[in-house]
């Protein structure tokens, strides 16, 4: 995963790299009232893009990949991406930071690992 982001300020989705953002030129206008949408975010995993909200660039809300195939999760503080922390039975593979629907995988790549 890359760990800082890059913020590009002209809308090249195509030239979008893993960690790459692009801030809306309407940022604040569009979405919730409360929360809006704020930017564009190239998963740092996987590279998807994705709307993200205010208090998550923001880093008060973590931001969770919108592909079904990438478990990222993670907050951003900084300009850096930092992993969002596990809770109880969470992924037991290094590195990852799976979603419910994802630990079935996970615990099959756990097993072929050892």
């Amino acid at each position: 995963m890359v760990a800082e982001l890059n913020i590009v300020t002209e809308w090249l989705p195509e030239l979008m790299e893993p960690g790459s953002i692009f801030v809306l030129e309407n940022a604040g206008e569009v979405g919730d009232q409360e929360d809006p949408y704020w930017a564009v975010l190239s998963c740092p995993e996987c590279g998807t893009l994705g709307l993200i909200t205010r208090r998550q660039m923001r880093g008060l809300v973590p931001v969770i990949c919108g592909s079904s195939t990438c478990p990222a999760q993670f907050v951003i503080i900084d300009e850096q991406v930092v992993p969002r922390r596990l809770r109880a039975g969470g992924c037991r593979v290094p590195g990852h930071f799976c979603l419910p629907r994802q630990r079935i995988a996970s615990r099959q790549l756990l097993r072929l690992q050892s």
